[in-house]
């Protein structure tokens, strides 16, 4: 049973060696059965038709009345592509997205945009298995890089045409320098952009910190440059002479310039609240062609208008980006930017040592020279001191002896005043007791005869006033002709209520006690 397979036209030639055939009537190649289809695994089996077609068939018919199979109609669409397309082209496209089949092929698709943004055009291109290596070797030699969607590129397209498989582009070459002229037509269109808008060189012109002691760091998270980088700025973090803050995004891709701006945005959102001192954007590794991917207009536009210097270490010493064109300082690799910084620390404390000893050094010259004219003050004064002590000396003997004179001849005087006011005093003392002696005798004596009267006065108001006690009690009041209600406790009654409340009661007059019973009370 023959084996049919699908061979590009450009291929034809390496079937025919290999031992395939052609089979005019199916316009296919073919295994012969004696071959191993090991032989020619490079190239996928065709579906073949059930019926071969000859070429008178293939030929349309020219009356209407007649209809094609649907096989001859394809194959006349394959020999006039046959004739009229035979050669291979050179087409420029976006690689949109690239895939590898179950087959081991890749398959490429292809787009193309107008001014305004718009697909103009779509279709899908191929690359056989036994051309990928080829293709991709010398792509990665010239560009550094994979072929990546995203990319622009120019492609050396075969179109082919198969009744079984239909319409489709075979990829033969693709020229790394279009897609890297491309690049550079890229750049040089945001350069020219950030310059007309006035903020090229806006960042650049910032200045420079003096100190280190916040640092943000914007990097893919597993990059090889992350590393190095860190191994320098862990021990001063970990020192506390400066901080850093790290964050991370994908530096590859179509999403990478959003991410990269999504971390600088939060970076400055962390600067308003404590300040750094500046932001540094590294990679480090990777293929040069992957620096197309940093090119973004927006981004550099965000970089030319922060407001704390950027220091860029994308990890390329021949390429460079925009993002390295607009930051304040680029350097070659990560590790060159943290030595930087390094650099600038141990610089500031060289400085303050140095500052540190001269400042030593002026203090101990200070203070020898103030010891020294310490020392001389201080003769200076015990000289002076010495002197205005002899001169007090002399002065104060002469003081204490008018002094003791002063005081002794007052002290006669004080004396003598003394006496006579003593004298004084005691006559005024002796006139004022006699005469307060007389003064108390008389008290004495009226208020004597006072009390006797007031006595007298008041034990006759005492003897009325008990017997108009003695008229009050119990008896006399009953010989007035008044009576007392009793219950039968024995306690008097003064109220109706209160006789309302017993049956039997008592009156009391003046000779007696009559007993009482109550049978009707009137409200």
């Amino acid at each position: 049973m023959k084996i049919y397979l699908r061979v590009p036209f450009s291929e034809k030639e390496e079937a025919k060696r290999l031992g395939a055939r052609w089979d005019g009537s199916r316009k296919l190649w073919y295994i012969p059965e004696s071959m191993s289809r090991d032989l020619f695994g490079q190239w996928p089996d065709a579906d073949v038709p059930s019926q071969p077609v000859s070429e008178t068939s293939a030929t349309p018919s020219r009356s209407t009345n007649q209809p094609l199979q649907l096989e001859q109609f394809l194959l006349q669409i394959q020999r006039l592509i046959q004739q009229h397309l035979p050669a291979t082209y050179w087409v420029r496209g976006e690689l949109a997205e690239i895939r590898m089949t179950v087959g081991g092929h890749l398959q490429l698709g292809l787009v193309e945009y107008d001014a305004q943004g718009r697909q103009t055009a779509k279709a899908s291109a191929w690359i056989w298995k036994q051309d990928i290596q080829r293709i991709q070797q010398q792509f990665i030699k010239v560009a550094g890089g994979e072929i990546e969607a995203g990319m622009k590129l120019q492609l050396l397209l075969r179109p082919e045409f198969s009744p079984a498989f239909g319409f489709s582009l075979h990829i033969s070459d693709i020229d790394p320098a279009y897609t890297l002229g491309d690049m550079a037509a890229r750049l040089a269109m945001i350069r020219e952009t950030l310059k007309q808008a006035g903020i090229l060189h806006l960042n650049r012109n910032l200045t420079l910190p003096l100190e280190f002691c916040r640092v943000a760091v914007i990097s893919p998270a597993a990059a090889a440059g992350l590393g190095d980088f860190r191994q320098s700025a862990d021990p001063l973090d970990s020192a506390g002479i400066c901080a850093f803050a790290y964050y991370a995004c994908r530096f590859q891709g179509k999403e990478a310039p959003a991410e990269i701006l999504d971390a600088l945005a939060s970076v400055l959102e962390d600067h308003g609240k404590t300040p750094y001192d500046c932001v540094c954007i590294i990679r480090g590794g990777g293929a040069g062609v992957d620096l197309h991917w940093l090119n973004d207009l927006e981004l550099a536009k965000a970089l030319c208008l922060a407001p704390l210097p950027v220091l860029t270490g994308i990890g390329h010493e021949r390429d460079q980006t925009i993002l390295d064109e607009v930051a304040r300082m680029r350097f070659d690799t990560p590790s060159k930017v943290i030595g930087h910084i390094s650099h600038i620390i141990l610089n500031n404390v060289r400085e303050a040592q140095k500052d540190m000893l001269y400042i030593m050094q002026k203090g101990q010259y200070q203070w020898q020279s103030a010891l020294q004219a310490l020392n001389a003050c201080h003769q200076q004064i015990q000289e002076y001191a010495g002197m205005s002590i002899r001169r007090m000396d002399e002065r104060t003997e002469h003081l204490m002896g008018g002094l003791l004179q002063s005081a002794e001849n007052q002290l006669q005087s004080a004396s003598m005043l003394m006496d006579m006011q003593l004298q004084s005093l005691t006559q005024t003392m002796s006139d004022h007791l006699a005469s307060g002696e007389r003064q108390i005798d008389m008290l004495q004596l009226l208020v004597f005869e006072r009390a006797g009267h007031l006595l007298q006065q008041s034990q006759s108001e005492i003897r009325a006033l008990g017997e108009s006690i003695l008229g009050l009690g119990p008896a006399p009041v009953l010989k007035r002709g008044y009576a007392m209600i009793r219950n039968p406790q024995g306690q008097i009654i003064s109220s109706v209520t209160e006789v309302r409340r017993h049956d039997q009661l008592s009156i009391e007059l003046h000779d007696g006690i009559i007993p009482l019973s109550i049978k009707e009370t009137i409200p």
